[in-house]
């Protein structure tokens, strides 16, 4: 007897989906950027201490490790979080001062001058 179709809305059914039950791609998931960068920093140094005993492969190998296993994850979501303030900011600026350029904009196309001066 199969199961349903997974509550995720992946393409697997509910018995073979590695997600968690409840997440989704619709889930918003509360978090801090500061505890982001703070784990970030703390991965990384992990390496550096190696880094800095010489040992250069270890140090490598933990970087790499952290960045699949932890931090590039949280990276990407501290990106997204930002961009995401950014994005808005700017969406939501008044644009005041511009009205004497598109005033003569306007006056341009009306009367089909070449010559912006």
């Amino acid at each position: 007897m199969e199961a349903g179709p997974c509550p995720c809305s992946c393409w697997r059914s509910a018995r073979s989906c590695w997600r968690a039950p409840g997440w989704g791609p619709s889930t918003i998931v509360d978090s801090q950027l500061s505890d982001d960068l703070t784990s970030i920093a703390t991965d990384l140094e992990n390496g550096l201490r190696h880094y800095r005993a010489g040992n250069v492969d270890e140090a490598l190998w933990w970087w790499q490790f952290s960045y699949v296993s932890s931090w590039g994850n949280l990276a990407g979501a501290v990106l997204n979080a930002l961009l995401t303030v950014v994005a808005h900011d700017r969406l939501d600026a008044e644009f005041t001062g511009d009205e004497e350029a598109v005033a003569a904009a306007n006056e341009m196309l009306e009367t089909g001058a070449t010559d912006p001066r």
